[in-house]
């Protein structure tokens, strides 16, 4: 029993040294980039009500529609599934194009999801929600 608590307790400190997101090196991600057909704002809620559809993640979104942006971070959820950890998952950016549609960039930490939440989260950007009955990548998936 007391190792199961040391174990717990030395992954909360670690979890908590991890670099903040706004911390975060553009090289320190991979990404996944697609052009959308939809305006700045369209895309954001689209993201917005796939994230909140989708409860694996916690997250904080922003729109400017002064710059005519919007930003995600995106979280693993806390111990207790009430709201986000200290660990950063992803960052997504929107940015609206002169031609009328939106650049959709995901920045993920882990390599081996980058691919996955990439591309279900571009979907969400374009209104498909289909990807939320997708499993998960697993430890073995690479």
């Amino acid at each position: 029993m007391k190792r199961i608590l040391l174990i717990t307790i030395a992954g909360l400190l670690l979890a908590g040294c991890a670099t903040p997101i706004g911390q975060w090196k553009k090289s320190d991600l991979y990404w996944n980039e697609k052009i959308i057909t939809a305006r700045y704002d369209e895309a954001y809620a689209r993201l917005l009500d796939g994230f909140r559809k989708d409860d694996d993640y916690a997250w904080e979104g922003t729109l400017y529609a002064e710059k005519k942006t919007g930003h995600f971070d995106i979280y693993v959820r806390n111990v207790l599934n009430l709201g986000k950890s200290s660990v950063g998952l992803a960052t997504i950016d929107i940015i609206q194009l002169e031609d009328g549609n939106t650049k959709v960039l995901i920045g993920c930490r882990n390599s081996r999801w980058a691919d996955w939440c990439g591309k279900r989260w571009i979907k969400f950007a374009e209104g498909d929600y289909s990807s939320l009955d997708d499993p998960q990548p697993t430890q073995s998936d690479k």
